[in-house]
């Protein structure tokens, strides 16, 4: 039996947008209300950005997979366990470097996702499916923007007056993986395809 695509497009593009902005968006002005220069900031986000320039040099052995949604699945958790280090990555005395590392664990998990992600919503509907569902994905795949750029920046300051810089995005993190470890468990179960 087909599962309704209304059941798991949303939760599946929503994932791909939190993963992709708090890489690419979130660390930068979380780095920036730390303290860390802005080249520093500009040369380590822009490397980042690289794993989704160089996704196409790894897409191909990912098509050779059994299960896309056990990717997509795989990469989901990978990357709610790197948020839940990212949290403590910034208590550490070399949190920079410590961050970054975690990022890049991030970046690569997520373009990762992307791939796989794409390819089951591609496998898993008709095309008169996947033009009716476009909208859906952008919506939200832009919600997860909302959420982040919007939400959980409000957050983070309003928690910086009460417990500091470091503390309040250590729990933003925390938050964000206990989110991401959420939509998994509901993708593992949600999505088409088998495991």
């Amino acid at each position: 039996m087909k599962t309704n695509p209304i059941r798991w497009v949303p939760s599946l593009y929503f994932v791909q947008g939190m993963q992709f902005f708090v890489v690419m968006l979130i660390a930068g002005l979380m780095f920036k209300n730390m303290g860390v220069a802005n080249d520093q900031i500009a040369r380590w986000t822009g490397l980042l950005g690289l794993a989704w320039a160089f996704k196409p040099l790894w897409s191909p052995f990912l098509e050779m997979a059994r299960s896309k949604k056990l990717i997509v699945v795989a990469m989901q958790f990978t990357s709610a366990a790197g948020l839940a280090a990212m949290a403590l990555a910034l208590q550490l005395p070399a949190y920079f470097a410590a961050a970054i590392a975690v990022l890049f664990v991030l970046a690569y998990a997520s373009a990762t996702h992307d791939i796989a992600c794409d390819g089951l919503y591609m496998a898993s509907l008709s095309d008169k499916q996947q033009a009716a569902y476009a909208g859906w994905q952008g919506a939200f795949f832009n919600a997860s923007k909302f959420l982040t750029l919007g939400g959980l920046l409000v957050l983070a300051g309003a928690l910086e007056k009460q417990f500091g810089v470091f503390n309040a995005w250590s729990a933003i993190f925390v938050l964000l993986a206990v989110l991401l470890a959420l939509l998994a468990g509901y993708n593992a179960w949600a999505l088409p395809g088998s495991p």
